[in-house]
């Protein structure tokens, strides 16, 4: 077989390879996209249910503004084909949709009465979410509420709570989200920090949608303009075989749909435990999660004016609900539900029967599905996923530490992670490791 040499390669179609790919064919480089699936998009591609109707497997919409290249690149990506709606998100604590940023007043009498009577101001600063520190703020009873219920919705950090890890350690999902809106002094400078800050100010927050092809048209997007500066694009690579040199760890090819290529620059945007297993590294021990996606469609439309919930009530097996229907400007009868939990937790059923009853039955609780509203379509989808959190020892689990790459080594990963890590945060970081990578000597 004729070895076919490039200027670059990229292996992974996903956001991340998208983007190094569309950039380097910015560049002149002649560049090939070798991605194993047979379709774009990795885990924030989109499908179609049995009747036609479109949902999103990972994102469901872009944060607007959070990362000014990330939006300016997705804007581009579609020909300004896009709309933008207002983030209208809901918390849903114990069975209440409260609005997202809200200040006490417009609370729940029942969590009203939990909070510490009086003008709150919250000055934690950087330390850690301590439950006494939380007292403090927002009172005792506010503090329990918050890790005795809050935090025992995450099935996950319940685990990690019996490997004893400390609790605090576990808010990130909680603070500040879970929390009225108050007085903020003494916040950390971090850029992440400043942004929740302004956004939680201001409330300007808006979110972007292709109007076409579901979240996965930023997808299709990048990658018609990546063809449009010379980048091939191979899917459904299934014959996908790397050949490394295990002393200089020098990619000598790449076979995919029958081609064998070789590069000076092999960028790495797939998984990370295929990069390791290359690399003869040792993958940690993480503990292994499932993710449960059930995409629903009604009879008739739903009653909620939100765009986005985010669950934290032991209740409902819900942590992040998203409307396609409101997103994609259609009727208004589709709902997604997102729960995940340690794999194996026998607390959690395997059929589609068990998640239809535990779900239909939160929705018409909390109000969004009326009794008489009957579900004409479910997807479940059970996903396994490995997060970068803590091991089975209750400690943190490393991120993804590679070796020292020899000089003459032609492989470049990626910023590679077990996270799952939002897109406003990474893709700026792609731009620069690429840039740096480039213009190195």
């Amino acid at each position: 077989m004729t070895m076919e040499t490039r200027d670059a390669l990229v292996v992974g179609g996903n956001l991340a390879g998208l983007t190094v790919a569309y950039l380097l064919g910015q560049y002149g480089y002649k560049t090939t996209l070798i991605e194993r699936a047979p379709f774009l998009g990795g885990g924030d591609g989109s499908f179609t249910n049995e009747h036609g109707r479109i949902f999103d497997f990972g994102m469901h919409a872009l944060d607007h503004g959070r990362s000014e290249f990330v939006s300016r690149l997705f804007e581009h990506a579609v020909e300004g084909k896009f709309r933008r709606l207002p983030k209208n998100r809901a918390i849903l604590l114990r069975d209440s949709l409260i609005p997202y940023n809200t200040g006490p007043q417009d609370w729940p009498d029942e969590l009203q009465a939990l909070l510490k009577p009086g003008e709150i101001v919250d000055d934690l600063g950087s330390d850690p979410p301590t439950r006494e520190a939380l007292g403090k703020i927002y009172g005792p009873a506010f503090a329990g509420f918050i890790f005795d219920e809050v935090l025992s919705s995450f099935p996950a950090e319940r685990k990690h709570l019996e490997f004893g890890v400390d609790e605090s350690q576990l808010m990130t999902n909680i603070y500040p989200w879970f929390f009225p809106k108050v007085d903020r002094v003494g916040r950390s400078d971090s850029a992440h920090t400043k942004y929740q800050t302004r956004i939680r100010q201001d409330g300007g927050e808006h979110v972007i949608y292709p109007e076409t092809g579901g979240f996965n048209g930023f997808a299709e997007g990048l990658a018609q303009r990546a063809r449009n500066v010379g980048v091939e694009i191979e899917v459904g690579a299934k014959d996908l075989e790397v050949e490394m040199d295990p002393t200089s760890r020098h990619v000598r090819s790449i076979v995919a749909n029958g081609r064998t290529l070789h590069a000076p620059r092999v960028y790495w945007c797939g998984p990370a435990g295929v990069l390791m297993g290359l690399l003869d590294q040792p993958v940690f021990d993480a503990v292994p999660e499932t993710f449960a996606l059930g995409s629903i469609q009604f009879e008739r439309p739903l009653d909620c004016e939100f765009i986005e919930l985010i669950g934290g009530s032991p209740e409902h097996l819900i942590k992040r609900a998203s409307f396609p229907g409101k997103l994609q400007d259609g009727p208004d009868d589709l709902i997604q539900i997102e729960f995940h939990y340690p794999k194996g937790d026998p607390n959690y059923g395997t059929e589609k029967g068990w998640w239809h009853e535990s779900w239909l039955n939160s929705l018409r609780k909390i109000g969004i599905a009326q009794p008489d509203n009957e579900v004409k379509a479910l997807d479940l989808k059970l996903i396994p996923m490995h997060y970068n959190g803590f091991g089975i020892e209750g400690k943190p689990t490393p991120s993804v530490e590679l070796p020292d790459l020899p000089a003459d080594s032609n492989l470049r990963p990626v910023l590679p992670s077990y996270q799952h890590i939002n897109i406003n945060t990474r893709l700026p970081l792609f731009l620069q490791y690429l840039t740096e990578d480039l213009t190195r000597a």
